[in-house]
């Protein structure tokens, strides 16, 4: 039997918790700030009285926390309760790298591990999470019950710290895929391109995503963003990690800086607690337009020969802007010190995921596009977006970064090529 306490039932600590109750090997104590939800959670398992009370006499310590200074806190407390000698405690909380590096130095006595979570709330109500976890291979094996309980996919990564900077930029890509793909979503609509039509290019063009599938269809074209799961506001702390990264490595952070200034859009509009993919109605809002056509809308556009344009245009552009990001995603892994190789797969593995990733391995598509042939790209919808006044705020990003790329590597570098010399 594995004892552990677990830290934090939040809008993601509470699904995975209750999973790892259901693991008959595996004993609980749990603890939150918020006593009316450990009373409703009883049945996890023994409710604490303190963090002190709930890691006496455990093996291992999981938390889910909602930001940096909760880390801490907890850390300090784990250490103050005289209990942690042996003990491993692995956090999956999304904070930078160097703050599990000074939770990890309060905690002499024990095995401190990182551990970054993707995919959704709904992924951890099953067990069906992405992880990626690092540190001491010998902790990580001895908590290997919980990790295979909580994930169908867990891929270890050197540090602690590495599995910290893959999830940051993780969400920093996720969060800016939603912009971009609102930004030709809306584009098309003003184009008269039916809803289902652009949909249908960006997965026969190699644009799709993970977000794509599981935000903006699930999501953004069914109007479904109620309160309960990741927030905006949460997911902007995040996206400013990664500013933060990006600054102590003196270097921009393009997508982040995009993403962030999004967010507080979103929530000058009162959406703070609204899922993230909510900030569609931000860009929509900024370029004057009515809601995006649902998907779901009985109405079918006429396709046409302009339409169809319309649409390969849109999601080729897609394809190459997600080229874009990938590429700035993987310049901050590499900035952390994280292998290539590891990089490209722990994305594919989770949420960042996206077409151009996937083609990296094989080569082929967008990838081997150039970058004068990106920016060629983007002039075109660029002017689509001046027709109709739309300000398309992330293919005006796009082309600057293609432009710093192009001053520091010229223009006939394919995108492969950049990313895979990152």
């Amino acid at each position: 039997m594995l004892n552990i306490a677990f830290i934090g039932l939040g809008a993601i600590g509470l699904p995975i918790a209750r999973r790892l109750a259901q693991h008959p090997e595996i004993a609980m104590s749990i603890f939150d700030v918020r006593a009316d939800v450990l009373e409703q959670e009883r049945a996890l398992g023994r409710v604490a009285t303190s963090i002190a009370d709930a890691v006496d006499g455990v093996d291992a310590v999981v938390s889910v926390l909602p930001a940096d200074q909760h880390v801490l806190s907890v850390a300090e407390e784990l250490a103050a309760s005289g209990h942690m000698d042996g003990v491993t405690f692995i956090d999956f909380s999304t904070i930078s790298p160097r703050t599990i590096e000074a939770a990890a130095a309060m905690l002499p006595g024990s095995t401190v591990l990182g551990g970054a979570l993707t995919r959704s709330v709904a992924a951890a109500a099953i067990g069906e999470l992405s992880i990626f976890v690092g540190g001491d291979p010998a902790g990580l094996d001895g908590i290997s019950i919980v990790l295979d309980q909580m994930a169908t996919d867990v891929r270890r990564v050197e540090t602690a710290a590495h599995a910290k900077s893959l999830k940051v930029v993780n969400n920093m890509m996720v969060s800016a895929t939603n912009i971009l793909v609102t930004d030709h979503a809306l584009l098309s609509d003003v184009h008269q391109v039916d809803p289902r039509d652009f949909v249908a290019a960006v997965a026969e063009r190699g644009a799709g995503s993970w977000a794509f599938t599981n935000q903006t269809i699930k999501h953004l074209l069914v109007e479904e963003f109620t309160p309960g799961r990741f927030s905006t506001a949460y997911m902007h702390k995040d996206v400013n990690l990664s500013i933060a990264l990006a600054s102590s490595h003196g270097t921009p952070a393009w997508f982040a800086a995009l993403t962030s200034a999004s967010y507080r859009g979103t929530e000058a509009l009162g959406l703070d607690d609204h899922y993230h993919p909510i900030v569609g109605r931000w860009v929509e809002r900024a370029a004057g337009r009515p809601q995006l056509m649902p998907t779901t809308a009985t109405a079918r556009r006429p396709s046409t020969p302009e339409t169809a344009r319309v649409a390969t245009l849109l999601a080729d552009t897609l394809a190459v802007q997600q080229g874009l990001l990938s590429l700035d995603g993987l310049r901050l892994a590499r900035l952390e010190g994280i292998e290539l190789s590891a990089a490209i797969e722990h994305f594919i593995s989770g949420s960042a995921s996206n077409d151009f990733l996937v083609s990296l391995e094989a080569g082929g598509g967008h990838s081997d596009v150039t970058l004068r042939a990106v920016i060629d790209r983007l002039d075109e919808v660029l002017a689509l977006a001046a027709q109709q006044r739309i300000p398309a705020f992330g293919i005006e990003l796009s082309r600057q970064y293609a432009y710093s790329l192009v001053a520091a590597h010229g223009d006939e570098r394919s995108l492969r090529e950049l990313a895979l010399s990152a």
